[in-house]
């Protein structure tokens, strides 16, 4: 069996449906144009997310598996001083697991300067181990983890080069005053209006929503964990 078969046939068994990443609803007029979510370091400086990228990959693009990644979200929104409403979460196809050079990480990738990064199968399969280091301590799986979770929520995946527009399936966004679809582009905010994206109001993810932060709970992945029973971040 080729990695590609194993990474996909690994996918298919955890039911992995979607990959997430975080981006300024500033930026997505520029990937329209590109027709493509660029690294780091293809990026004019005032488009960085993250210009620190302890993880030494700025030439790849950083999503997370099934959810976004709220803490390291929250981050940021607070880091460039902005708004939930200013964020949108860019909802990827599954594909991009099994693509050349992808690469993986069980926690945060920035963790000892990406000491913990890896490709192929090993490296997928390493952000599923029932116990995972964080930090100076270890997080375990709950017993009603989802099997499609990551067991640490700011594991990694890491797409070199970028990543096609075609692999965005849709997006969502926190709107205000309160969460509402939108349906179709001429609905959305006029610094994305040009996107052919179906922008899809948090339904996506299925997360509960409170101003100006979130946190998902009963329904959502990490709510089983013998550690915490709701996770908490803010956009």
């Amino acid at each position: 069996m080729t990695t590609t078969d194993g990474i996909r046939d690994f996918a298919k068994r955890k039911r992995i449906q979607r990959l997430c990443h975080f981006t300024r609803l500033s930026s997505l007029p520029g990937m329209i144009k590109d027709r493509c979510i660029k690294p780091s370091d293809q990026l004019r400086p005032e488009q960085i997310v993250d210009s620190e990228r302890f993880d030494q990959l700025p030439d790849h693009v950083c999503c997370s598996i099934m959810f976004p990644n709220v803490f390291l979200l929250n981050k940021h929104v607070n880091k460039h001083a902005t708004d939930v409403s200013d964020w949108c979460v860019l909802l990827l196809k599954r594909t991009l697991l099994w693509q050349q050079g992808a690469k993986f990480c069980p926690v945060n990738a920035a963790t000892k300067s990406g000491e913990f990064v890896k490709p192929g199968l090993a490296g997928l399969e390493s952000l599923y181990n029932k116990e995972v280091r964080q930090g100076n301590k270890f997080l375990k799986r709950g017993p009603c983890q989802p099997d499609s979770v990551p067991t640490d929520n700011q594991a990694e995946v890491l797409i070199p080069g970028g990543v096609d527009l075609a692999a965005v399936r849709e997006g969502s966004l926190r709107s205000r005053p309160r969460p509402k679809r939108l349906s179709g582009a001429n609905s959305a905010p006029s610094n994305c209006r040009r996107s052919c994206l179906t922008m899809t109001i948090a339904s996506a993810w299925r997360p509960h929503f409170s101003h100006p932060r979130f946190s998902w709970t009963a329904t959502s992945a990490h709510n089983c964990r013998s550690s915490t029973e709701t996770v908490t971040g803010g956009m």
